[in-house]
């Protein structure tokens, strides 16, 4: 496992709806969930119920805190400038809540250009005054920091992982590029290339030739841009998902339950040791054979290697689920799961380490 809560990293709160809907909807939505949930004999059911008091504590929170600012978000946001700060004050609680890696703030660029472009209409802002206010506010996100233990920090650094996805399609012949798009990238221009926020490019084949145009060279020219393909994800997530580091997410309908790595060359080296640490002797996994003789057989090997690969995704995926119960229990992300709703889908994900290493065929 790893030190601190990167693992609970893959929430995706949709934090554009504090601007979308104000504190107070989100609240009277939240009782009335409330209420509908009452089979308390259901253990399932308590727990749900005790989250969905503190998703309420939370906006309270939330509200508190944008008032001490000068700011009322208990109702909508009537403009562009309260769009985005309403939104940056949703993820700002979530932020300072979770101490995790990587806490992606989801699809911005389209809702937050509806707004622009009536308060440009409407002549309350210019084109001038619409930049800035994208730029403060990833000057914004660029100052978030979390509180850390100084594990994870020795282990990652004290750096943060905040996606922001722009574009891709809204159906096979509309894309969802705006102009907010293209103002979202060039702060990249404005403010030189960094990698906070990581501005992930949802690419299709289907958008503007003149944006797909726009986003290579800005990509050449800074290095501050990922891609990932908005064809192949599209159909399996809707046109509302968003990237957090490494996976799409149906925002506020789905949350990722992340299961850090499995280390698959050290699970050859059990294979090979009968269960036994290679470096104390101590038996780790039991019921592996001793492979005998003084050649190994890539057949006995295989065989061997997946017995061990059983054994560890049991524990794996015990530890996992222990792991995130507990998070649940003490450590709740009720900020970020505020912005969710309530009965939401759970995808549990994991990684490999080293694969290539452990290719035994590939040894044979």
């Amino acid at each position: 496992m790893l030190p601190d809560t990167y693992e609970r990293g893959h929430i995706i709160g949709d934090y554009r709806r504090l601007a979308l809907y104000g504190a107070d909807y989100l609240i009277q939505k939240k009782r009335e969930d409330l209420e509908r949930l009452n089979n308390i004999n259901d253990l399932s059911v308590i727990q749900l119920r005790e989250n969905i008091n503190e998703q309420i504590a939370s906006l309270n929170l939330i509200t508190k805190m944008a008032s001490r600012y000068g700011y009322d978000v208990t109702k909508p946001a009537s403009n562009a400038k309260e769009a985005i700060q309403w939104t940056y004050f949703a993820y700002l609680a979530s932020a300072k809540q979770n101490s995790g890696y990587s806490m992606s703030i989801g699809r911005n660029s389209a809702f937050f250009d509806i707004y622009i472009e009536r308060d440009i209409e409407n002549k309350i802002i210019n084109e001038v005054e619409a930049q800035e206010l994208i730029d403060q506010f990833i000057i914004k996100l660029r100052l978030i920091r979390h509180i850390r233990s100084n594990e994870f920090i020795e282990a990652f650094g004290d750096s943060i992982w905040i996606t922001e996805s722009i574009g891709g399609m809204l159906n096979d012949k509309e894309s969802l590029v705006t102009k907010t798009s293209y103002r979202m990238l060039n702060t990249l221009k404005n403010m030189n290339g960094f990698t906070t926020p990581n501005l992930m490019i949802l690419w299709s084949k289907g958008l503007p030739e003149s944006f797909k145009k726009f986003v290579s060279k800005l990509s050449t020219d800074t290095s501050s841009l990922q891609f990932v393909n908005d064809d192949l994800i599209r159909p399996l997530y809707g046109n509302d998902y968003a990237m957090d580091s490494s996976e799409p997410f149906k925002i506020g309908y789905q949350s990722g339950l992340f299961g850090s790595r499995i280390n698959f060359p050290k699970i050859l080296l059990y294979a090979l040791n009968a269960g036994k640490d290679e470096l104390t002797g101590k038996l780790v996994i039991d019921g592996i054979d001793q492979i005998e003789g003084e050649y190994l057989n890539i057949d006995e090997v295989l065989k061997q290697f997946d017995k061990v690969l059983k054994k560890v995704i049991k524990i794996y995926v015990d530890s996992i689920n222990i792991n995130h119960y507990m998070y649940d229990k003490y450590a709740y992300e009720s900020s970020q799961m505020a912005f969710m709703n309530t009965i939401c889908e759970y995808i549990m994900s994991f990684g490999i380490v080293d694969m290539r290493l452990a290719s035994v065929s590939g040894a044979a």
